[in-house]
């Protein structure tokens, strides 16, 4: 065992590196306590790092391994001070155009699966086999509006079209088919009919300023008064401050309030606030019942179970589903900030029910396990390599630590 001198050469090593913000994984730390070791006389097979020396030393020094966000490169005290400034610009804005609602629109990425980054199974492997359909980069764009009333409006739905060969038909089908062609038109027409929803098509199945001309024709073109000014919180990606686009809403009298980029975004802009936690939940949910209604379909003696993507209607089926169920208290505390002042943590309300999807999500595996898709064993893992993906192959190799 290393030295009571060699664990605090670590945590002072590790105290200086999180000083600068640089990671410290799992890896790192066994490497580092491998270095010292060896400078202690030790040799590798009377020292080797495990798992159990890595969770005794945590345990030890009131250390734990925490998981990276993608809310940006800013610590959290220029996150607030970011937040309060754009409060202010926010009411005074408020406040000069005489308005008391706020709009915010955002879009989010729905894929086809949800597959979880770990599975539970027995102990002896170090790889575990887990059923995937191949389409977990699959994927459509959503567009979400919401106002500090509590109010969710109709969702854009933008999925992947290929373009035509023939250039007339190109022309005709973005101008009247939303980008789609002629059969998948007839499919999208019946949702468009039977949900709230509107879809386009596009062949990256991604947002562009065109259809931000078309967000806000939709929702702000049409309304009763346009002498009343609407705020938009808008963020600052391109697609959204093409000229096109701010000379439009202009037109219909729409201010547009650029929300602070990179890491404001996730203490700024209600969508990221409390809008997409408890959505992606509810779309996760919905995945895993889909999995679950496929396994309890019967199948022929000796043929193995084949897990199958949803198809865009399901998707888009799931996504206006989930969206109408966020409450209105769930939408209305994204916007909290503005009109209370709080912290970020006291403003998030979530309806999401962690232990539904816990509940369903072990069922499946207790389903998958019988069906002999997961392996029974599972040993200690090397701390570089959590999770390896295997798009290519149709399955995920999801790798567990003891």
């Amino acid at each position: 065992m290393l030295s009571s001198d060699g664990e605090r050469e670590i945590v002072k090593w590790i105290d200086n590196l999180r000083a600068e913000g640089a990671p410290v994984s799992a890896f790192k730390l066994q490497r580092k306590a491998l270095e010292i070791a060896a400078g202690e006389g030790l040799s590798k097979d009377a020292f080797i790092a495990s798992c159990t020396f890595r969770k005794g030393f945590l345990r030890r020094h009131m250390l734990s391994l925490r998981r990276h966000t993608r809310q940006g490169q800013k610590p959290p005290a220029e996150s607030d001070v970011a937040r309060a400034e754009f409060r202010v610009i926010v009411r005074e804005l408020m406040k000069e155009h005489a308005v008391d609602r706020v709009y915010n629109a955002d879009q989010t990425a729905v894929f086809f699966e949800y597959l979880p980054k770990q599975t539970i199974s027995g102990r002896g492997a170090k790889t575990v086999w887990v059923r995937c359909a191949g389409k977990e980069k699959e994927r459509v764009t959503v567009m979400l509006l919401g106002d500090s009333c509590g109010t969710c409006y109709t969702s854009f739905v933008i999925a992947k079209a290929k373009k035509s060969e023939k250039e007339d038909t190109a022309v005709e089908n973005k101008a009247i088919r939303h980008g789609f062609g002629i059969g998948v038109w007839k499919e999208v027409v019946g949702l468009q009919n039977r949900l709230d929803v509107i879809m386009y098509g596009n062949p990256k199945g991604w947002w562009n300023g065109e259809l931000s001309l078309e967000v806000l024709r939709f929702h702000f073109a049409s309304r009763p008064n346009r002498d009343q000014p609407v705020l938009l919180l808008w963020d600052d990606l391109s697609a959204h401050w093409t000229k096109d686009v701010q000379a439009y809403a202009k037109e219909l009298n729409v201010v547009l309030i650029p929300v602070p980029p990179g890491c404001c975004t996730s203490v700024c802009q209600p969508v990221d606030i409390s809008w997409n936690i408890p959505l992606k939940a509810r779309l996760r949910s919905r995945w895993l019942e889909n999995l679950q209604a496929q396994l309890r379909a019967p199948r022929q003696p000796g043929i193995k179970f084949k897990l199958a993507a949803p198809k865009r209607k399901d998707v888009t089926e799931w996504v206006v589903a989930a969206w109408e169920d966020l409450s209105p208290a769930v939408i209305k505390s994204g916007f909290s900030f503005i009109f209370k002042g709080a912290a970020a943590s006291e403003e998030i309300t979530s309806t999401a029910q962690p232990s539904d999807v816990l509940q369903t999500s072990t069922a499946v595996a207790d389903a998958l396990q019988r069906l002999g898709q997961l392996d029974r064993h599972l040993g200690e893992v090397q701390d570089d390599r959590d999770v390896v993906e295997n798009a290519a192959a149709g399955v995920f190799e999801v790798l567990l630590d003891d």
